[in-house]
Formats: C-alpha cells, structure tokens, sequence
C-alpha cells in the first residue's frame, strides 16, 4: 500500500484515474480497493474506488465508489454507487469514476472503463445518480492499492491483487474529453499523478504538486528488490506484446 497526505485533497467534486488487473476476488462480499481515502468505517467520511467480490449483493468486479460523509455537518451517511460495469480477472482495463456532489441539480458518478485486451473496445461511459450530499472531506491520506486505518500497521483486508500504474487525481468532475485516456489536461485541477516508473522516482508525484507517497503498513520500506519486482511488473503492464497477443 502506498499512501499520499491528506492535505489539500478533494473534499466534494474529484476524479479519480488508473490502469489496472485484478488478479482475484475475495470469497466473500470485500471490495478490492484500487484508491481511497477512507478508513473502511461507515461513520467515518471518505471515499473509495474499487471492485467487490464473490459474494456481494452489488455483484462480483462490479465497478463501484463507496461514499461517506459526516453526519455531524449535515452531509449524508455512507451510499454505494455501483456502475454496473464489470471488470474480467487476468485484463487489463483503464478506469475512472467521475464523481459530481457540488451541484445540486445533477449529483452523480460518472464511470469510464477501457478494455486495454481489445484495440477496438470502446471507451465505456456510465452516468449513475447519487443521493449523497454534502462532501467527504477525511483525515485519512490517500491510499493506492487499499485504504487507509490511520495507523502504521495498515490492514490489508480490502487491498487490491494485481497491477495498479499511471494513477491520477483531479480535484473537478472530469468529462470525457479530459480524461488521461484522451491525453487530456485538466490543468490547476490535478491534485497527483503517478506513474511507477524510475524517472521521477517510483514513489514520485509526476504532477508537480509535491504529493509523493510513502509505503505504509508491515514492511513499509520498500526494499532494492521490491522495486525492482514493481517495475519489472509495469514494464509488463504497459508492453504492446504483454496486452495483446493472441
């Protein structure tokens, strides 16, 4: 798990981006998490990008954010939004969820899913509406790849089993056309962008705006070794040859 600090994270509107595969499914109804910033809790405000597993009533790799708010500022307790779009194990998929809280005339999620196996699969979109109010601004970092317990000893309980690269977060709802699939450029609205890769560094914010994330959890250190097995995966990750041979 690799975790961002929570300062100057967006509290209401954001999007959030990533290239995945998802290894596996839980036996019962756990979301694998793909980004958060969230403890998990319920009463706890927060979001969280993930996929449920086998035994969810929103069904199995069903695309979902999970909101949460503070009730004690008005704003609504936790609410689901499932996509309704699924994702395979063993693929590769663009993602990204599109989230609109600020306008009370149009809340909603906005979801986008891209089947990199497959050059001519479209670029999915599906608009769900919400009835979250409020915002669901948290203490917590963000947390790639998991969420965040708010301690050192971070649970893996919901973390993601597979491949996470080019992660970026942007603190407005992103249409289409601004999208990292589109080579968009939100401008000022990007909050960090990371791509993996040993320029700028591993850990590195590629956006400019400092947010570099720190391995959190047993083993937060990363070892000469780990990174070395991490870009060894994004190499495969982003290989023509890897993602579509037939």
């Amino acid at each position: 798990l690799l975790r961002a600090a929570p300062e100057g994270l967006p509290a209401v509107d954001f999007t959030i981006e990533a290239h995945v595969i998802l290894q596996s499914l839980f036996a019962d109804a756990t979301v694998r998490v793909i980004a958060s910033q969230w403890s998990g809790t319920n009463a706890d405000p927060g979001w969280s990008l993930g996929v449920p597993s086998e035994k969810s009533k929103y069904t199995p790799r069903n695309l979902i954010i999970q909101l949460a708010g503070d009730t004690r500022r008005g704003e609504s307790p936790y609410e689901v939004v499932p996509s309704g779009l699924h994702l395979e194990l063993q693929r590769p998929y663009y993602v990204a969820a599109s989230v609109r809280l600020s306008d009370p005339l149009d809340r909603s999620v906005t979801f986008f899913v891209k089947d990199l196996s497959d050059n001519d699969a479209p670029l999915v979109e599906k608009r769900v509406a919400v009835k979250f109010v409020g915002g669901h601004a948290s203490p917590r970092g963000l947390v790639i790849g998991g969420r965040d317990p708010g301690r050192a000893g971070a649970s893996a309980a919901s973390s993601w089993d597979g491949l996470i690269d080019d992660v970026r977060l942007s603190a407005r709802p992103l249409t289409r056309s601004a999208l990292l699939w589109e080579d968009g450029d939100p401008g000022a609205a990007v909050v960090g962008h990371w791509l993996f890769e040993e320029s700028p560094g591993f850990t590195s914010d590629s956006s400019g705006r400092g947010r570099d994330l720190v391995p959190i959890g047993e083993g937060a250190a990363m070892s000469p070794r780990l990174e070395a097995l991490a870009d060894l995966c994004h190499v495969l990750f982003n290989s023509s040859e890897f993602l579509y041979v037939e």
